[in-house]
């Protein structure tokens, strides 16, 4: 008898907890959005795609100013050579090797402007790792002096044609979308503003320089071969492709002729530059000095400035236009 008793009570306080938990469960859910679910489904995915951001290396500043515009904000975007570093001669770190072996995709150059950048992209390769090389997207330009310091017979510089940088955030942008399907249409959006864009920019060099008085620049730095024969021009450059390659005395002396004999007033330089032969030139022939920019870097106050490939090709544009354009005005 007090067994079943025992057994009633304890069904009855049961009961009761069943009841309370009932009651509780409905007072919360009536506070609840009808989407409360899908709003935690949310939340649980924003902080999945956070963890599973595209990791993206890029070796020099115009093709990492590139892929930033085609990223948006849904990549983790690294420079690897720093700003102010001389490319040419810059060799990753073992740290910057490690970091590498984790990325997603590594963005080069190529044409030898990365001494090390064919060693690091084939061993990334072999680790299933995603590589672009910008180079092979363009058609390339010989130089006039092969085998110059490592260069091969090819010129490096291949983004100072923005028609080449057309053809490469065409290729990233494929890329971006096949790494990171989730958000294809926002890749997709900033490729076709990044498109507009570069044809405002190629727009613009061709209507300036419709109307040149003379089809070559003077520069100090073999540098815009791809600048120059996409509008037309020539460039009769004092070094070669790296500061280092100074002319002979000879060749020096023509360019002084060439100089005088051609009344030219201005010497193209790129910013920062401690070109000596260029300066003695300058000299010589009374040569003044104008900046045209090869687009290696930032300086600090270009960052400051918020500065990018569209704001300094320009400015090359404004002193192309004093020289060519505006020069007997």
């Amino acid at each position: 008898m007090f067994k079943d008793r025992r057994i009633y009570t304890n069904r009855r306080w049961f009961l009761y907890l069943l009841l309370l938990f009932i009651i509780a469960t409905s007072l919360v859910l009536i506070d609840l959005p009808d989407n409360w679910w899908i709003s935690d489904v949310n939340k649980i995915n924003s902080s999945r795609n956070q963890q599973n951001r595209l990791n993206v290396y890029v070796s020099i500043y115009p093709l990492y100013d590139l892929a930033n515009k085609i990223a948006g904000n849904k990549v983790d975007l690294h420079l690897l050579i720093p700003n102010g570093e001389e490319v040419h001669s810059y060799k990753p770190s073992l740290q910057q090797q490690s970091r590498l072996l984790k990325t997603d995709l590594f963005l080069y150059n190529g044409v030898g402007l990365e001494p090390w950048g064919t060693k690091v992209a084939k061993r990334l390769q072999e680790k299933g790792i995603e590589v672009i090389k910008a180079s092979e997207e363009v058609k390339l330009l010989k130089l006039e002096n092969t085998y110059v310091h490592g260069h091969g017979q090819y010129d490096p510089h291949i983004w100072l044609d923005p028609i080449n940088m057309q053809l490469i955030a065409k290729r990233v942008r494929d890329e971006f979308i096949d790494l990171d399907p989730e958000n294809k249409r926002e890749y997709q959006q900033n490729y076709k503003s990044y498109v507009k864009k570069i044809d405002i920019l190629d727009q613009a060099y061709r209507a300036t320089l419709t109307n040149k008085n003379r089809d070559y620049i003077l520069v100090s730095h073999d540098a815009f071969r791809y600048l120059t024969n996409r509008y037309g021009l020539n460039q009769l450059s004092v070094t070669g492709v790296t500061l280092h390659e100074e002319p002979s005395p000879g060749t020096l002396a023509r360019l002084i002729e060439r100089v005088r004999k051609d009344g030219l007033k201005y010497i193209f330089m790129k910013k920062l530059s401690n070109s000596r032969v260029a300066g003695v030139l300058a000299k010589e022939t009374g040569l003044k000095i104008l900046t045209l920019d090869p687009i290696i870097g930032l300086t600090e106050e270009e960052k400051e400035n918020n500065a990018d490939y569209f704001s300094i090709m320009s400015k090359n544009l404004k002193n192309l236009r004093k020289v060519l354009v505006d020069e007997d005005e």
